[in-house]
């Protein structure tokens, strides 16, 4: 009974270790839907300049890396069954069809020629060059070998009565040529006789289908529905046999093998029938089954494999039936990566990884966001679902913090705090809002620290600060010891206790710290370098130096402390390190592993240096999570993301950017493809030409260049340079084709140079080009041009001189004849010149008379003039004196008034006889003072005739100005002193100013305006 448990144990352990290593494998798969021309592939082979040529059952496809190209020829080749290929040291690609026999390809000419045996259809089944780069071919008709003299196959003779099938060679100094056949086991060639015979080895099956020549020197034969046979070649005895069987100890999971190879790291690969691929690792003598997986996405496509085919760069190519073609590099085997598979039990039971933690087991708690937690054995690669949570609680896990040993704490998405007991897998504490002890159940991030666990909510609630020691809960609502702005900073991502007794909360509105009395914050500024690179902070890290160090959607930041002053380090901008930093960690080296939005980052802060794991390292990761990474007792480093986790040894990850040598192979002429078979532009394959010589008429043309670096995901960078036209690199993304146009004539060197991630590591191939001249640029056309242009610069010059001289002769009569007519021009101008200084002189006389006529009646017109003026001077002063005459009567008019009011006064005392007299006298002056008012009138008349109307002016100005004003002003403007004008007025002198302050009024006037200037320039 103890026995069968043991036995049973081994077999779950054999189980749980062989799907580990099959779902660590990732294969990448093409189909037709990536560009081949059909998903049944018999054959692979990579050609000399890395290109990937695929037989199909549909014809020959052609990868580089990028795409497929579906091969074409005049032999209709794209319509025949490719079932083998091979490429063979001098530039030959050996092609084997189904019925058609052999096909040559040469790279020089890039056609294809058909060697045939005669008029036989035959199909190819084995293509093999030698030590001595002899061409076997294995056919249904027997061997052939190919003689280069007469450009035929030459059949070779079989020594045995059944069927001639050969399916396979092997060939070495030592054993000489192997042939596998179909019915007759393995067959020798005989040197001398010219010819195979038949070996006979006990229990060995008589269908072989392929051979592998180990370095160890031993023979691995596959044969059809037997096995694998491990045979020594040379004395033929057999050493091992491996056989697919329903027991348990079973290695091959099929018994029909069609392909055994060797790769470079002494691992073999065995392709089946319906049993996938089977990994030999000879060091530890174990065997890995690969299998397709409808729900596996990077698992094998087919279980029927054809063929297995290692490239330059350790690749490993599977053909398949009906599954396309898939590859495997050993590079992405250095990430074990682990994701939900559909179906399986043993799996994990959702993408989403949030956090890890470790249990005493050394097994691994895996927290998912949907699948609750998963424990991970990362030695046989098995999981286990804790069972304590359910479909309803529980299930969403946004972190793990370890209490001790036993317990560890879980953040949860809708059901609070979690402790749960790893020992015991239950679940000892939960605080949530329903027992008033959290102010929100959905938690973001956790941080154990003594006696204190820092609980991050996901929203604008802030912290949560558990003290473990009195079971209290100090949030906003009950402060407790800390300050309040602790618990004011929303939409929290991380807390870090560092190593100075510091809490560092990290959110998505910057950085905070309290040191146990004050809250500071620091924040992002634009254009101060010594600020955070974002706001927005995904996570906080302290170093095994005790440096302090940032990830945010601005990159990675360093703090940096001298003295009090605090500030940053933008490593991001500085070393050129991916943005987005989402997660943070030290390997045991001290080594920097970054989750970044570009892939995994390992950063030595010693020398600022990084390397970029990618997709073509083998991480299949669309993006990591926030501070989901983890490094376990054992120094293993676990990262997750949306599409679960990987987890690695730091030590064993190596940085390979092997980059195939990039070729220009392709010229385009105005965007047609040109091959040596189209055009006389080229005479062989570009990929093999040096230099090239164009036309001028060539005005476009473009060149088509790869690095066929398989396993780089795409990820090979481009540049390009035409030295003589231009100075500077050039990039170029998402495509492999340059074009030029309107060269001018000269020489050009095209340079082309590949790079992934590292641009000082590049390869690089160049082609010269020759842009060839017009012909009215090629020096005989210019030295012809020279002699015609100086044969007609002669001829031109005869004809110039003849010209020349019957021009002279005629030159000289016609001076003759305008001699003449000078001379009696001359005299007629001289008889016009004397006239004309005649009436010159006439003009001159008659002009001094009339300016002599003119001054005498200007002399007459100032005299009437003078009289003139003299008659209105006397008009003024006449009128003046009227003014003054008038100002006089009315000076004498406002005495009389003031005798009137005197006199008027004294009646009051008088008898009624003698009033009546006085009255009446009374009455008899003021109808003279009426009269004096005529007077005033006449006065007003004859001073607008005088001062250009002034008054009338003056009161349409002013309609506010009344008779005594106007009065007022006329004396004004008649320069009257303030007395006379009292007088005239009748009013003192003070009333004098009274008036003469309300006129300013009326007038408008400021008070730095003198009235009187004002009166008199109006």
């Amino acid at each position: 009974m103890r026995c069968k448990l043991v036995l049973l144990t081994f077999l779950i352990f054999l189980i749980n270790f062989l799907y580990s290593q099959q779902n660590n494998i990732k294969f990448q798969s093409y189909s037709v839907q990536n560009g081949l021309s059909s998903n049944t592939i018999e054959t692979l082979v990579q050609d000399k300049y890395g290109y990937l040529w695929i037989g199909t059952e549909l014809g020959l496809n052609k990868y580089n890396a990028h795409s497929f190209l579906k091969i074409t020829d005049d032999s209709n080749i794209y319509n025949m069954a490719i079932i083998n290929c091979m490429a063979s040291a001098d530039s030959i690609m050996w092609i084997g069809t189904n019925k058609f026999g052999v096909l040559k390809y040469n790279h020089f000419k890039e056609d294809f020629v058909a060697i045939k045996q005669g008029a036989l259809e035959y199909s190819i089944h084995a293509l093999y060059t030698d030590y001595n780069q002899t061409l076997w071919v294995g056919s249904n008709k027997g061997v052939f070998v190919f003689d280069a003299d007469k450009n035929a196959l030459i059949a070779v003779k079989i020594n045995v009565t059944t069927t001639e099938i050969v399916n396979c060679f092997v060939a070495d100094k030592h054993i000489g040529v192997l042939a596998g056949s179909d019915g007759n086991g393995i067959l020798k060639y005989d040197l001398n006789k010219k010819e195979f015979n038949k070996i006979e080895i006990a229990n060995l099956p008589q269908q072989i289908k392929t051979f592998c020549l180990t370095r160890e020197g031993k023979l691995w034969v596959g044969t059809w529905n037997k096995g694998v046979y491990v045979i020594d070649p040379i004395s033929f005895t057999i050493l091992d046999h491996y056989m697919a069987s329903n027991d348990s100890g079973s290695v091959l999971s099929s018994n029909i093998i069609t392909k055994i190879i060797q790769d470079s790291r002494n691992n073999i690969w065995i392709g089946t029938i319906n049993g996938g691929l089977i990994l030999h690792n000879p060091s530890e003598n174990s065997f890995s089954t690969y299998k397709a997986n409808e729900y596996d996405s990077f698992s094998l496509p087919s279980n029927s494999i054809t063929d297995v085919y290692e490239d330059a760069n350790e690749n490993i190519w599977l053909a398949s039936h009906g599954g396309g073609m898939s590859y495997f590099n050993y590079q992405t085997h250095q990430f074990s990566q682990y994701s939900r598979i559909q179906n399986e039990i043993n799996t994990l039971k959702n993408n989403n990884v949030t956090s890890f933690s470790e249990n005493n087991d050394g097994h691994v708690l895996i927290g998912t966001d949907g699948g609750g937690v998963d424990e991970f054995d990362e030695y046989t690669g098995g999981f286990k679902t804790v069972r304590s949570f359910n479909t309803t609680f529980g299930n969403f896990i946004l972190d793990i913090k370890p209490e001790n040993s036993e317990t560890v704490w879980m953040a949860t998405w809708n059901d609070g705090l979690i402790r749960y007991s790893t020992l015991e897998n239950r679940i000892e504490a939960k605080l949530h809002i329903e027992n008033k002890r959290l102010n929100s159940n959905n938690l973001k991030s956790l941080c154990n620290n003594d006696s204190l666990l820092f609980i991050l909510t996901h929203s604008k609630l802030g912290i949560n600060i558990y003290n473990k020691l009195n079971d209290i809960v100090y949030n906003k609502e009950n402060q407790g010891k800390f300050p309040s702005e602790l618990f004011d900073i929303p939409w929290c991502s991380q807390v870090l206790v560092d190593s100075k007794n510091r809490i560092w909360i990290a959110s998505y509105y910057g950085l905070y710290m309290f040191d146990g009395e004050n809250v500071k914050s620091f924040f992002a500024e634009k254009s101060n370098p010594n600020t955070l690179s974002s706001n927005n902070i995904y996570t906080i890290f302290e170093d095994y130096q005790k440096e302090l160090w940032i990830g945010s959607t601005g990159g990675l930041d360093k703090l940096v402390e001298e003295d009090s002053l605090i500030k940053f380090e933008q490593y991001s901008q500085l070393y050129h390190l991916p943005l987005y930093i989402k997660s943070i960690i030290n390997d045991e080296f001290g080594m920097f592993w970054l989750g970044s939005n570009e892939g995994l980052v390992k950063f030595d802060k010693e020398t600022n240096t990084h390397n970029l794991f990618t997709k073509a390292d083998g991480i299949y990761m669309d993006e990591f999570n926030e501070r989901a990474c983890y490094k376990t007792k054992s120094n293993r480093l676990y990262f997750g993301g949306n599409s679960g986790f990987i987890s690695f040894l730091p030590s064993k990850i190596q940085k390979h950017s092997f980059i195939q040598p990039v070729v220009i192979h392709d010229f385009y002429l105005y965007n047609n493809k040109q091959t040596p078979r189209k055009g006389d532009l080229l005479t062989k394959s570009l990929a093999e030409t040096d230099n090239i010589t164009l036309e001028y008429r060539h005005k476009m043309i473009g060149f088509g260049f790869n690095s066929p670096s398989f396993g780089l995901d795409n990820n090979v960078n481009y540049q390009y340079i035409l030295e003589g036209f231009e100075d500077n690199w050039h990039a170029i993304e998402n495509q492999t084709k340059v074009t030029f146009t309107n060269l001018k004539p000269g020489g050009y060197t095209l340079k082309v140079r590949a790079y992934h991630n590292n641009e000082d590591e590049f390869t690089q191939d160049a082609l010269d080009i020759v842009v060839k001249p017009p012909f009215w640029q090629t020096w005989w056309f210019i030295i012809l041009s020279i002699i015609l242009v100086s044969l007609i610069v002669y001829l031109l010059f005869l004809y110039r001189l003849r010209n020349i001289r019957l021009f002279n002769s005629k030159l000289k009569a016609l001076v003759k004849q305008k001699t003449l007519q000078i001379i009696t021009e001359k005299k007629k101008n001289e008889a016009e010149e004397k006239e004309k200084h005649r009436l010159i002189l006439k003009q001159k006389e008659l002009e001094a008379d009339r300016l002599e006529q003119e001054k005498e009646i200007i002399k007459m017109k100032n005299e009437l003039l003078t009289k003139e003026l003299k008659q209105k001077q006397n008009d003024v002063d006449r009128k003046n004196a009227e003014l003054t005459s008038l100002a006089m009567k009315a000076t004498s008019a406002n005495e009389l008034i003031s005798q009137l009011n005197g006199k008027l006064s004294e009646l009051e005392n008088e008898s009624d006889t003698g009033l009546q007299k006085k009255i009446a006298t009374i009455k008899r002056e003021i109808d003279m003072n009426l009269k004096n008012q005529q007077d005033w009138n006449q006065f007003d008349k004859l001073f607008n005739e005088i001062h250009d109307n002034f008054l009338n002016r003056l009161k349409e100005q002013f309609e506010d100005l009344n008779a005594k004003d106007l009065q007022f002003c006329a004396y004004l403007r008649m320069n009257m002193s303030s007395k006379d004008i009292a007088q005239l007025l009748s009013i003192s002198l003070k009333g004098t100013e009274k008036a003469r302050w309300r006129l300013r009024k009326k007038l408008d006037l400021k008070s730095e305006t003198d009235l009187g200037a004002f009166i008199i320039r109006y």
